[in-house]
């Protein structure tokens, strides 16, 4: 009787932890309905076909440069994990040679294949370009270097924090 009785009493236990709160069940208090943001990220696209793309940077914000830009990769398709280095710029929007653009930063993704966030402080390389560059309009450049350049990677990028003139 009493091993009949233990016997029951096992077989029972997961029907008891059910009710107990265990961790196999769903949450029965009503969850707040959160509305989704209906504000889209400006993003860029870096392929191994298309290795740059830029955001345009208002003037007036490489006089009173943020303390730092936070530069989120949101997607990467890297299915070898080749390495993958960005390197970002402050750039005249028409001319993207090397005397009419100055490197703000570099980061790498590690893992190559994961997303992440970044931290460039860009405020040197703003205030150098609008000392030296007569150009009226710029932009943040990124430019994508990979590894094996024959292997297809792809790197989505939101528009960095900080980038929008709020002073």
């Amino acid at each position: 009787m009493n091993a009949l009785f233990c016997a029951l009493l096992i077989l029972s236990l997961p029907f008891a932890g059910a009710s107990c709160g265990s961790a196999s069940v769903q949450q029965t208090k009503a969850v707040e309905a959160r509305p989704a943001s209906t504000v889209a990220k400006e993003v860029v696209v870096l392929t191994t076909e298309h290795p740059t793309g830029s955001f345009k940077i208002d003037r007036a914000l490489l006089l009173r440069p943020p303390e730092v830009l936070e530069i989120s990769v949101t997607k990467v398709v890297n299915h070898t994990a080749n390495p993958v280095d960005i390197f970002v710029y402050v750039s005249a929007e028409k001319d993207k040679t090397d005397s009419e653009k100055e490197l703000v930063g570099t980061f790498s993704l590690y893992p190559a294949d994961r997303p992440g966030k970044f931290m460039l402080s860009p405020a040197a390389a703003f205030r150098k370009f609008s000392e030296t560059s007569k150009s009226s309009t710029a932009e943040l450049l990124f430019e994508m270097k990979v590894g094996a350049e024959n292997k297809p990677v792809e790197v989505t990028i939101e528009k960095p924090n900080g980038l929008d003139n709020q002073n």
